[in-house]
C-alpha cells in the first residue's frame, strides 16, 4: 500500500525555490569534499616526505572550517528566505574557497605568503554567520 509522503512530518522543509535547492546542494557538496579532503591528509599527506607535523596541523584547520561552513550552507539554505539566505551563503563559500584553499595550498606548497589571504576567509566566514542571524531579525 503506497502512502503519500507527509513533508509535514519530516524534519527537512521541502526546498520551495531553486536556490534554496542549489544552497543546500553546495553545502552538501561542500561536506562531502571536506571528508575526502581529510581523509587524504590523514592517509595520503602522511606518507610524503615532505609534509611535517606544521603542514598537517594547517590541513586539519582547513578541512575543519571547510566542514563547519558547509554545514553553515546547509543551514543557511534551510533556515531563511530571500537575500539573507543568498548573502550567508555566498559569505560562507566565498571564505570556504579563500580561507581553506589558501591553507590547503599552503600545506601542500609551503609557500608562507599564501597565508596572507587566509584571513580574508575567515572574515567571510564570520560574516556569513553574522547576516545569518541578521537576517532571522529582519527578512
Amino acid at each position: 500500500m503506497d502512502r503519500p509522503l507527509n513533508h509535514s512530518a519530516t524534519p527537512f522543509t521541502p526546498m520551495v525555490n531553486p536556490s534554496q535547492a542549489l544552497w543546500f546542494r553546495l553545502g552538501c557538496l561542500g561536506s562531502c569534499i571536506g571528508v575526502f579532503t581529510g581523509a587524504f591528509g590523514a592517509h595520503g599527506l602522511k606518507s610524503r616526505s615532505d609534509i611535517g607535523p606544521y603542514e598537517l596541523e594547517v590541513w586539519e584547520k582547513a578541512v575543519r572550517y571547510q566542514m563547519y561552513h558547509s554545514f553553515g550552507i546547509v543551514v543557511a539554505s534551510m533556515a531563511h528566505k530571500g537575500s539573507g539566505r543568498n548573502w550567508a551563503a555566498i559569505c560562507f563559500l566565498i571564505g570556504i574557497l579563500i580561507f581553506s584553499g589558501s591553507l590547503y595550498a599552503l600545506a601542500l606548497t609551503h609557500i608562507k605568503k599564501l597565508g596572507a589571504i587566509t584571513p580574508i576567509g575567515g572574515f567571510l566566514m564570520a560574516g556569513g554567520w553574522l547576516v545569518m542571524a541578521i537576517s532571522s531579525v529582519y527578512f
